[in-house]
């Protein structure tokens, strides 16, 4: 009896190792959360950076990230939104532009997601995603960019903030 005893505990620990080892469905938050932010500078052919691929993974628990070719009006019109900032003055400071009417836009470089669960069978989504950003423009030799993403339920991810990304002009 004493051998069945301390079998049966060595065969529960293995179990709840290999149990606590296994992913389980549901694992993710569904508030997304994005990570791992990357930029690579693309020159142009005068070699000049024209153009940042802006990369990023993410995770979500509902699996609703992303917009259909339907989704064109808010709050469903964006769901990447990546705020702009140029160094001037000694910080880095949102470029804004001044309208006809006397109003001032801010720059952003705000996008769409694809749909990425189209059938809807996936429970916990992950992935990585590259937007692109053109960086041909700026009036500074550095800049900065800070972004995050929303699903369908507008949950809204962390932020996250690139290094600085030094431009050659």
């Amino acid at each position: 009896m004493q051998r069945l005893f301390k079998n049966l505990k060595y065969t529960t620990l293995l179990a709840v190792l290999i149990w606590s080892a296994c992913k389980i469905e549901g694992d993710f938050s569904e508030i997304p959360v994005i990570s791992n932010p990357s930029i690579t500078l693309v020159k142009n052919q005068n070699g000049v950076d024209s153009v940042g691929k802006l990369k990023f993974s993410f995770t979500d628990g509902d699996a609703n990230i992303g917009l259909s070719q339907k989704d064109t009006l808010p709050p469903f019109d964006l769901n990447l939104f990546v705020d702009y900032y140029e160094f001037r003055q000694g910080e880095y400071k949102k470029v804004t532009v001044p309208n006809p009417n006397g109003s001032v836009d801010t720059i952003n470089f705000n996008g769409r997601i694809p749909l990425l669960n189209e059938d809807g069978t996936t429970v916990d989504l992950q992935g990585e995603i590259v937007q692109t950003i053109n960086v041909l423009f700026a009036a500074s030799d550095s800049i900065k960019l800070e972004f995050y993403i929303k699903d369908r339920s507008l949950n809204k991810s962390n932020k996250l903030t690139l290094a600085p990304i030094v431009l050659d002009k």
